[in-house]
């Protein structure tokens, strides 16, 4: 793993560069880049808050379900490309392989 990187930006990449001073615009400038590191692991009670959270959102869309359309749902793909492709024989993925 590298630690350190080194990029030579020329006089007009540098100039859509933010932070450098003026009278670098019009120049060549090194850009050195190295990584922080990694954030901080969270903590056992981090960890728990973020479980809580998690589990509020499962819930959240559920009052915009369709239990009529589930069914649907395991075909849908293929009903798709049937109707882009207008395929009138519809003939599932498992019958192709099993001919």
């Amino acid at each position: 793993m590298k630690k350190l990187t080194r990029v030579v930006l020329g006089a007009l990449l540098s100039a859509g560069v933010e932070d450098i001073p003026v009278d670098w615009m019009d120049q060549e400038i090194e850009v050195t880049m190295k990584p922080l590191g990694l954030p901080p692991k969270p903590t056992k009670d981090e960890l728990k808050e973020m479980e809580k959270e998690v589990k509020k959102m499962k819930g959240c869309l559920k009052q915009y379900a369709n239990p009529k359309l589930r069914k649907l749902e395991a075909k849908a793909w293929e009903n798709a490309a049937a109707e882009k492709y207008k395929i009138k024989n519809k003939v599932t993925v498992q019958e192709n392989f099993q001919r």
